[in-house]
Parts: structure tokens; C-alpha cells; sequence
């Protein structure tokens, strides 16, 4: 942890802006505590991790935890310098005593609060909600920055995503923190293929560039490249399930695909339809299944017999009855065509208001 209280209640901070030589001097000068538990903290000066403050002794303080990540403390640090320098009033490790909880930087802009968090471990969804809870109630907007995973190229493109990155996606975008080459990752217009792999149009913005005031800015989206990626990906997709394939017609995928005489690199635009909740397999095999079965019984209270019959699918009924509508629209004979190219982009990708 980077702030710490002294005898007098005083808090110190350890900023880019204090030297190595200064804290030795005041290590010997002053003694420090854990401003959540209250216990006693050491200044750790060492030749690695930069300078930070550690229990003395290990006990159960849930607030500030032990063996923070060197790319933890300096990515605080930089967050620190980034915002300061934009005269962002802005305060690092503050202890919010109603709720117990301890942002990685609070601040203020434009009359409002905000929670900054730079995430590098791994973290539950029930945890960060619960901590998102405890922000809002006290009117403090969460912003999240998990640490930049892996090689990122810039562009609309192919992503890959892991597990850890995705809970941190708000309005089809995240925003990730690259510590070591200083700079912010914006994935925008995220569409979900399947699996960790997502469509995004990627911008790397950095520290001395991005604004804060403009976090939540996006670059327009290229509708016809999205369409060619998804397109060629669920071609892609579709063929690598048959060579892949282990189950033979066990699968109940290529099994309805043989019996009905598809063939599946002939599948049209609207069979395969991204959609907004994260899979593991490709919305093609949901969709197709689906479209044969009210091919069989009609639309009527199809979702039931859906999961009834394919239980391994958890789509949710938003999800289908979305799609069901879309088609009830765009093409209520199920027609075996292309929909039009500009009908597909406009109400495919609105959906997911990018």
C-alpha cells in the first residue's frame, strides 16, 4: 500500500515526487499505521519494488491487503502523476470509512466522484460487484482499469479477451492499463464471436494524451469490416467444428445439420447473428438449431421447447426472444437468402448500440 497514517493521524503518501533519500530520513523519524485496522506498518525502501508501507504483522485487515504486485504500485503511481498533471483533484489510497473500502485513487471532476481501480489480480464477479456496490452508495462512480494482457494491435480487428478482461466490459468496451509502456488500451464496439474471441476496434492512447474527460469517447465503427471479420470468422468457425469433431453425428449440432441436408459453409447472414451475452460456442449453432425447430413447430412458445430439447445452450430468453423478433421482421418465411447487406449491419450492430 502507497499511504499510510502517522502518530498524529496524519496521512503520508508515497508519491513519485518524494525521493528514496527523504524516506529514509522520515522512516527514522516517524512511525506509521494502517488507517483501516489501525495497526502498525513499516516503510519498505528496497532496490526493486518501489517504496511502499506493509504490515508489520500479518493479521485479517480485508481493506488493505499484503503482496501487492510491483506493476500494482507503479501503476498507481503513474495513475497519480497522470491525473495530477491534468490538475485533477485527486487523492491516492483514500480510506472510505462508511463503506470499507479503499479505491487505488479518488477523484474529483466536475463536482463528481470517482473510483479509479488499476486491477492486476485475478477477481470474482461476486466481489466486484460487490465492490461497485459500495462506490454507488455513496455516489462514487466506479472506473476500472485491469492491466493490458498479452500483444495488442491497434485497428478493428480479431481480439482475444481472457476470462479476466471481460468482467470489466461496460457498454461493449473496456479499457485496459499497459504499465510498462505507459499507455491506455481502448477495445470499443466489442462484438463477442465465441469463446475468448471478440471483434473490436482497438486504440492505443497514451499517458501524456489521454484526457481524462475523454475516457469514454469512441472511435466510429466500420460496419462493412465488421461484417467481413464476422462473416469470414463464422465460416471459420463452422469448418473447424467439423474437422475438430470427435462425436461424429453424436453432436447434436452436425447431426441436425446432416439430417436436414445444410451445408454449413452455405449457412445465410442471419443464421449466426452476433449477440450481447458471452458464449462458449459461435450464436450460429443456437441460431440454426433454433430456426429448424420453429421451421418444425412455429414460433410458438419456441424458447421452451429449445432448452427442453437442447439444455447445453443456456441462452437467455432476452437473447432469444431478441432474435425470434428479428426474424418475425426481416424474414418471416425463413427464407434461405442473404439478408441484405445494409438491413444486416444497421439492426445487427444497433443492437448492441455500438
Amino acid at each position: 500500500m502507497l499511504s499510510a497514517n502517522s502518530e498524529t493521524g496524519e496521512q503520508m503518501r508515497l508519491t513519485l515526487e518524494v525521493t528514496k533519500e527523504r524516506l529514509k530520513e522520515i522512516r527514522k523519524e516517524c512511525e506509521f499505521y494502517c488507517p483501516a485496522c489501525g495497526q502498525k506498518v513499516m516503510l519498505k525502501i528496497g532496490e526493486i519494488i518501489i517504496p511502499h508501507f506493509a504490515h508489520v504483522r500479518k493479521n485479517d485487515c480485508d481493506v488493505f491487503s499484503e503482496g501487492e504486485t510491483a506493476i500494482h504500485l507503479k501503476g498507481k503511481h503513474l495513475l497519480y502523476s497522470w491525473l495530477q498533471s491534468q490538475k485533477i483533484p485527486t487523492l491516492l489510497e483514500p480510506y472510505l470509512k462508511r463503506i470499507r473500502q479503499r479505491p487505488d485513487l479518488l477523484v474529483k471532476n466536475n463536482e463528481k466522484y470517482y473510483a479509479i481501480e488499476f486491477q492486476c489480480s485475478p477477481i470474482t464477479k461476486r466481489l466486484l460487484d460487490k465492490r461497485n456496490q459500495g462506490y454507488q452508495a455513496v455516489d462514487v462512480t466506479p472506473i476500472w482499469f485491469p492491466k493490458t494482457v498479452g500483444q495488442v494491435f491497434s485497428g478493428a480487428r480479431k481480439v482475444r479477451l481472457t476470462p479476466f478482461t471481460q468482467q470489466f466490459i461496460k457498454s461493449a468496451s473496456c479499457i485496459s492499463f499497459d504499465v510498462e509502456n505507459r499507455c491506455f488500451w481502448h477495445f470499443n464496439h466489442l462484438v463477442h464471436i465465441s469463446g475468448n474471441q471478440f471483434i473490436a476496434t482497438v486504440k492505443n492512447i497514451s499517458l501524456k494524451e489521454q484526457q481524462f474527460q475523454s475516457l469514454s469517447l469512441k472511435e466510429e465503427i466500420n460496419y462493412e469490416l465488421y461484417d467481413e471479420i464476422w462473416q469470414i470468422e463464422k465460416i471459420r468457425y463452422l469448418q473447424n467444428r467439423v474437422r475438430f469433431n470427435k462425436r461424429g453425428l453424436k453432436d447434436p449440432f452436425l447431426k441436425e445439420s446432416y439430417d436436414e441436408k445444410i451445408m454449413l459453409g452455405l449457412i445465410p447472414n442471419w443464421i449466426g447473428i452476433p449477440m450481447s451475452e458471452v458464449q462458449s460456442k459461435h450464436s450460429v449453432e443456437w441460431q440454426l438449431l433454433a430456426v429448424l425447430l420453429m421451421k418444425s413447430i412455429g414460433r410458438t412458445d419456441v424458447y421452451h421447447y429449445f432448452h427442453s430439447k437442447y439444455p447445453q445452450y443456456r441462452i437467455t430468453k432476452k437473447e432469444f426472444q431478441y432474435y425470434v423478433d428479428f426474424l418475425c421482421e426481416h424474414n418471416p418465411k425463413l427464407e434461405w437468402e442473404d439478408l441484405e447487406g445494409s438491413i444486416f449491419s444497421s439492426l445487427v450492430y444497433n443492437y448492441f448500440e455500438l
